[in-house]
């Protein structure tokens, strides 16, 4: 599955993003990332998990704000500065993906934040774990 509008696959994107914030691009970790992007969903450009987070070049996508990034770098970017924005529960989210938590844990984190929080009925993200873990290649583009 290509990351939204971009030539790259959710599990390439994923391992992107885990080098640039220096975590490790562990099994959990990539599962996660994948079901996140799965869950989202999104055509906008380099802007797999939909942030609306401005940047130099970008294009606005949708009514709510999400962008379409000039790059897989200011997509990358743009993402990293989205999940360290205090006060919106995002810390969750990366402590887990630092500690390589399990999918399930770090799915929950992503659901309680301000990202979507309750979205798809308080199942945002968690239900698509166990789908992406039983079908990773297929998802992840490998």
């Amino acid at each position: 599955m290509n990351a939204g509008g971009s030539p790259i696959t959710y599990g390439a994107w994923a391992a992107k993003l885990f080098a640039t914030l220096g975590d490790r691009p562990s099994h959990p970790n990539l599962v996660v990332l994948v079901a996140w992007q799965a869950a989202e969903g999104t055509s906008a450009s380099w802007n797999p998990l939909a942030t609306t987070y401005a940047m130099p070049g970008a294009t606005t996508f949708n009514s709510a704000g999400v962008r379409n990034y000039p790059s897989l770098r200011v997509g990358i970017r743009a993402t990293i500065l989205t999940l360290r924005a205090p006060g919106h529960g995002y810390e969750g989210i990366l402590s887990n993906l630092a500690a390589s938590a399990d999918p399930t844990t770090t799915a929950e984190a992503i659901n309680a934040s301000d990202w979507c929080r309750g979205c798809a009925g308080g199942g945002y993200v968690i239900d698509l774990v166990p789908i992406v873990e039983q079908y990773f290649a297929r998802y992840a583009g490998r």
